[in-house]
Parts: C-alpha cells; structure tokens; sequence
C-alpha cells in the first residue's frame, strides 16, 4: 500500500529503528533484573524512559506526534522514579500503565505508518516490523496490569 507523504515518514524513520529494537530488546528481557533492589530498579526505569525517548525520535514525523510522545514520556519518568524509589505507591503503577498504553499505541500508528509506506524490505522494515511485535507484548501487559489491578488481583 502507498500512503501520502510516505518520503517524510521514510526519512524520520530510516535508520532509528535499530536504537528503538534494541531498547525494547533490553527492556523485554531485562525485567528480572528488578528483582535486584531498588538500585536495579531504577536502572530498569532509566532503560524504559530511554525506549521511549528513542520512540520520540522515531515519531517526530509531526511535531503533534513528538509533543505527545513527549507528554507521555515525563508523565512516565516521573511515576517511575516515584515507584522505582518507593516501591508501596501502588498510584505510580497505575500513572505508568496509564502512560505506556497511549505512548504504545502512538508508536504503533507511527511504525504501522512507516511499514505501509513502503516500497521495497529494508532492515529500517524488519527492525520496525520485529519492534511492531515485541511493542504489542508490552501492550497486552501494561492492559493486563490495568485490568488486574481494577478487580484487585494485584496490588
């Protein structure tokens, strides 16, 4: 399919996806390192805030894209560190999910936007399209964790 504007999505996009993969990689497969402490924790945290910022880099096709991203990477920042520092405020659980899902699904539509757009597979194409796939596994968790927490299944 060939969408309109697809040049300046192709241009934003090409070569930061490689940044976005490995960070979700790091991110996906680094969870268990929490288990560690408040200091691995916070490690943890810095990782996340960093997967989203290179999700801001990627999704600065518009200027309406990256405020949002933005908006949702200092919303998820701040309830982090407050939880990563104090792991009993069950509120900053909650605030992360609330900030991941919106930053997720923005993500979506910028990659899903650049994997239409294009003509020919490149790696920008198999990196958008693996991060596609390891992004809509953070989705089912974060909505889950939404979900368990509203009928008390977890705290």
């Amino acid at each position: 399919m060939y969408l309109k504007n697809n040049s300046k999505i192709q241009n934003v996009v090409k070569g930061k996806t490689i940044y976005l993969l490995g960070l979700i990689v790091l991110v996906e497969f680094g969870y268990p390192i929490t288990a560690y402490g408040i200091t691995a924790l916070v490690i943890f945290e810095i990782l996340c805030v960093s997967m989203i910022l290179a999700g801001v880099i990627v999704g600065r096709d518009s200027i309406r894209h990256m405020l949002f991203l933005g908006c949702t990477n200092f919303v998820y920042f701040a309830a982090s560190i407050t939880y990563a520092l104090n792991p009993t405020t069950s509120w900053a659980v909650f605030l992360t999910n609330i900030a991941l899902v919106p930053y997720l699904g923005m993500l979506f539509w910028v990659l899903g936007r650049f994997l239409l757009s294009v003509n020919t597979i490149t790696r920008d194409v198999l990196y958008a399209a693996i991060s596609i796939y390891f992004l809509r596994r953070a989705l089912c968790v974060a909505v889950w964790h939404y979900r368990c927490a509203d009928t008390g299944l977890v705290s």
